[in-house]
């Protein structure tokens, strides 16, 4: 009787460890889902930003230099919408119930690990797509092709309508930012990154939003990535287009430019700088740094 108890104790043990682990898997699985959603979201909203900044290039230039760009652009906004039909089937198939659970949980994860290459492979088509596009705006501006001007905010209300809700506290977004902040400081960069990140996903709105965009792009800049740092000072800059760090952001995507080497975009980037915010700190540095550029073509002449 004693061993047959020891058993049953045993056997349940197991049990319920299999079961802890599953139910933990299935956390991680639906926060993973839930981040790749969101990123999905705001690729998305990205599109949108290049899908008017293209349309205002063709107003003002007549289609020059647009229209392959617009091919590629309504390919990508295809795959989007694809991505995110294909999370949120995952989700639907998560919660139907306990039936198969674990076969349903390891079909998940493939189909998990498959929607994230995905994802990080669109997110390198952005990226190139956003490049292509900042280097065609600022050519035509340092020709007087169009005109530099602020760009409008994002149509942002009816991407946020359609992602999931967040309740998370003001309180719980200051923290997270002091953490993000304070390993920025202390040379974390990618540690950093990851929690700035997470503000960006987890927050559709709040004071330190604008500033997370901008520590993001500069845990890129510290690295060396210069091009992943140019698409999210961008990112900022397209975004909030009133806030206060614009100015910084922009004399830092020209330095971007700069280390590329890409000396004429930079230079038409801080000429935008100086237009726009004249009265700026930002803009001082950037006259000067054109200056100093201006310098150097001449002795190499």
């Amino acid at each position: 009787m004693t061993s047959r108890v020891y058993f049953f104790l045993i056997s349940l043990t197991a049990f319920l460890l299999t079961s802890c682990v599953a139910a933990t898997d299935y956390s991680v699985l639906r926060n993973d889902l839930n981040n790749l959603q969101s990123e999905s979201f705001q690729q998305k909203n990205l599109l949108n930003d290049i899908q008017n900044r293209l349309a205002a290039i063709e107003v003002q230039n007549k289609g020059a230099s647009a229209g392959a760009l617009r091919q590629s652009q309504e390919r990508l906004n295809s795959q989007v919408s694809q991505l995110i039909k294909e999370v949120q089937i995952i989700r639907g198939a998560l919660d139907e119930g306990n039936y198969g659970f674990e076969r349903r949980l390891e079909e998940a994860r493939t189909d998990r690990d498959i929607l994230r290459a995905q994802a990080d492979s669109m997110d390198n088509q952005l990226k190139d797509f956003g490049m292509r596009l900042l280097r065609i705006e600022s050519a035509l501006i340092s020709k007087g092709v169009i005109t530099a001007q602020a760009p409008p905010e994002l149509p942002m209300e009816s991407v946020k309508k359609e992602l999931p809700e967040v309740s998370e506290s003001k309180e719980s977004m200051d923290a997270l930012y002091k953490e993000a902040y304070e390993l920025f400081k202390s040379g974390e960069y990618k540690d950093s990154r990851n929690k700035f990140k997470a503000i960006i996903g987890k927050f559709r709105e709040g004071e330190l939003l604008d500033n997370s965009y901008f520590w993001l792009a500069e845990t890129y800049y510290k690295e060396g990535l210069f091009e992943d740092a140019i698409i999210s000072y961008e990112t900022l800059v397209k975004n909030f287009p009133k806030s206060d760090k614009v100015p910084g952001a922009l004399l830092k995507q020209a330095y971007s430019f700069l280390e590329l080497p890409d000396r004429r975009t930079a230079e038409a980037i801080l000429e935008q700088l100086v237009e726009r915010f004249p009265d700026s700190k930002e803009a001082e540095l950037a006259k000067k740094k054109l200056e100093l550029l201006k310098s150097e073509a001449n002795r190499r002449v």
